[in-house]
C-alpha cells in the first residue's frame, strides 16, 4: 500500500489567493472570496512538503508576515484562528467615500 502523502490546511485572506511558484508546480491557494472561505480566510490542503518550500522561500512576503496567510494542521483549529485573525489587514479592503476624503 503506498504511503499517503501528510498535507497542511492553509488560509489565505487575499481576496483572489495567491500563487507560489515551485520548481516541480505551482501551490495555488484560495482566497477570502472563495464560496465556502470562513472568515474571509479561503482555506487550501497543501502538500506538507510544498508548504515547508513556501513557507521558507516566501517568508518575506508581506501576507506572510501580516498573517493574512497561515498554516495550521487541523482544520478546525484553523477556522478558530481565522475568527481570531478576522480583522487582519490586507491592503485589499473596500474603502467608502469617506475613507477616500480622510486622504
Amino acid at each position: 500500500m503506498a504511503e499517503t502523502a501528510k498535507t497542511t490546511n492553509v488560509f489565505c485572506k487575499l481576496p483572489s489567493g495567491i500563487r507560489f511558484p515551485l520548481e516541480d508546480g505551482d501551490v495555488r491557494l484560495v482566497g477570502g472570496n472563495h464560496p465556502e472561505a470562513v472568515v474571509g480566510f479561503g482555506k487550501t490542503v497543501v502538500k506538507t512538503d510544498d508548504w515547508e518550500v513556501v513557507s521558507k522561500r516566501y517568508s518575506n512576503h508581506p501576507a506572510m508576515q501580516n498573517g493574512s496567510i497561515y498554516a495550521i494542521a487541523n482544520a478546525n483549529d484553523g477556522k478558530k484562528e481565522a475568527q481570531v485573525r478576522e480583522k487582519t489587514k490586507t491592503g485589499f479592503e473596500k474603502t467608502t467615500q469617506h475613507d477616500k476624503e480622510q486622504k
